[in-house]
């Protein structure tokens, strides 16, 4: 009798002890998976099945927490995060994946992945955090999309302001006064560093996009240094 209470008291406690981590679990605004020793999702908080498009509770997500890479390949099964982290015992931080959403769909999601270590150092399992960026590089593309454009169409009313005063600086009367000609000078100068600006725009555009091209030079490290 008193070894059927000590059970009875445990399971109680440890009932208690789940729900109380799925209500804490569930209020957090980021998707949470657990999983087991051999990597297997044991829990889900409702901000995961959203991410992933279910219905919390949902038996169907059980065989889908699939994350795939930036390029929209799915990640093989032993490089999951929460494979890496359960079975090898790796951290992952700050990764960016992407989620296939039922209806054609995608979530782009950043978050962590660490192990669940006893006091012993016995890897219990691991805890996968995610949370949704999907937004927030939406509105980072259209700010390179902009930067771009706008870069690009400013070089034609900088060309069109550089060929004239070129023009007018080769025609100046000699008569002339030396203010004028400042001025007529430091427009073609303000030209140029518009129009290295506008360069400058365009290729960091291109290096956030991934198509900048370099030209590897030979340079003497002691000019740089100085």
């Amino acid at each position: 009798r008193h070894l059927l209470a000590r059970e009875l008291a445990a399971r109680a406690e440890a009932e208690r002890l789940a729900s109380e981590r799925a209500a804490i679990l569930g209020q957090i605004a980021d998707g949470v998976l657990i999983a087991d020793p051999e990597g297997r999702v044991t829990f889900a908080n409702p901000t995961a099945y959203q991410l992933f498009g279910y219905p919390a509770g949902d038996p169907a997500a059980g065989l889908t927490w699939a994350l795939h890479d930036q390029d929209k390949l799915p990640l093989p099964p032993g490089e999951h995060p929460l494979a890496c982290a359960a079975l090898r015992g790796e951290a992952m931080t700050d990764g960016e994946w992407t989620i296939p959403r039922p209806g054609g769909a995608t979530t782009i999601v950043q978050g962590s992945a660490v192990p669940v270590l006893a006091d012993n150092g016995t890897r219990l399992g691991a805890v996968l955090t995610l949370r949704d960026v999907t937004t927030q590089r939406d509105l980072e593309r259209q700010k390179e999309e902009f930067f771009a454009n706008a870069s690009h169409d400013l070089r034609t009313p900088l060309m069109a302001i550089k060929a004239a005063i070129g023009v007018v600086i080769a025609n100046v009367p000699p008569a002339t006064p030396a203010p004028l000609r400042r001025m007529f000078t430091n427009i073609d100068g303000a030209a140029d560093e518009m129009a290295r600006m506008v360069e400058d725009l365009l290729e960091l555009a291109r290096l956030r996009a991934g198509r900048a091209l370099f030209s590897p030079l030979l340079r003497d490290l002691r000019e740089v240094a100085e």
